[in-house]
């Protein structure tokens, strides 16, 4: 309910102007574009992190065969990867494809939005081709607000797409539903046990090795030696992919947008320690470096997972 900002006076929704004094009041409509935005904001970051997840662990796995050899050997010191794929293409890849086929992306689906109007995989092209460059797709916002509707962007325009609310609730409502109906429980911790297993065949000695370092902690802090770091590196590796996958396909399957949010930052927190593990193991990074960048890592998940979490108070 707005308020007349002379004299205080409450008006109706529609009210253009104060009954009471007369003033006249302005549009309402900045609120409402402000919190739209920021949905559309925040579903952009939440894309992005996908896109650069899948980069890097695709740049993993393309390199893969090239240091098999020196997994099995533990050869880690020379271990490295090369990132073949610009992260703009990727994003303008995902997007044209996640839009034209399914109508959202990852992010929009957790925030609850559309893009309707994308009948053919060129209008989806055309809307998104600003992606290529953060830059650019700032320019594009800013020409939509200056020449036409201003929850459009310039592409949205020019496609004929537009950007929508989705009436049903989905998502970020369904954070916890307890509903029991999604067929990927429990797969999560089979994946887990099989890497160990995995990690263990390859690394024989693994088991003996953790054993001891534990036992020389003595209740005292004391990281991982690089015969134990060296295996972490790979299982955060194969959990964090996983969890991508597994997000991917909930929300896909529409199962439990809650769990597909939780999987989603779990792969980005597991992914940062394991670059930041390979950092270490390749002489990058100081040992002393390791803990307390660990620990901010760990604080910025949770912060982003409360910030995302709260947004759902954001709906109308």
């Amino acid at each position: 309910m707005p308020y007349c900002p002379r004299c205080g006076e409450k008006l109706p929704e529609d009210a253009r102007y104060c009954t009471r004094c007369g003033y006249r009041l302005k549009p309402r409509i900045g609120v409402e574009l402000h919190r739209y935005w920021f949905r559309r904001c925040l579903a952009y970051l939440i894309d992005v992190f996908i896109v650069s997840m899948a980069t890097i662990l695709l740049g993993l796995i393309l390199s893969l065969p090239l240091t098999l050899s020196i997994l099995l050997r533990g050869g880690w010191k020379g271990w490295g990867f090369t990132l073949p794929l610009s992260t703009g293409v990727v994003q303008l890849v995902y997007f044209t494809v996640m839009e034209w086929g399914l109508g959202s992306t990852v992010g929009k689906q957790l925030l609850d939005l559309r893009v309707e109007g994308v009948h053919s995989l060129l209008k989806a092209l055309i809307r998104n081709l600003t992606k290529l460059h953060v830059g650019i797709l700032i320019l594009d916002v800013i020409a939509g607000l200056l020449i036409g509707d201003p929850r459009r962007k310039f592409t949205d325009a020019l496609s004929e797409t537009w950007v929508v609310e989705q009436t049903a609730q989905r998502g970020l409502d369904s954070w916890r539903d307890g509903g029991g109906g999604d067929p990927l429980n429990g797969v999560g911790l089979g994946v887990l046990i099989s890497s160990i297993g995995l990690l263990i065949l390859l690394r024989p000695h693994l088991p003996h090795i953790v054993a001891s370092w534990l036992m020389s902690c003595d209740g005292k802090l004391i990281l991982p030696p690089r015969e134990v770091l060296a295996p972490l590196l790979w299982l955060l590796l194969i959990l964090s992919l996983w969890s991508m996958a597994s997000s991917a396909v909930r929300l896909l399957k529409g199962w439990d947008g809650g769990r597909a949010m939780d999987d989603l930052l779990f792969a980005a927190l597991t992914l940062s320690s394991a670059l930041l593990i390979r950092e270490h193991l390749t002489g990058l990074l100081p040992l002393h470096q390791l803990p307390p960048l660990l620990t901010i890592l760990l604080g910025a998940a949770i912060a982003v997972y409360s910030l995302i979490k709260a947004s759902g108070a954001l709906r109308p």
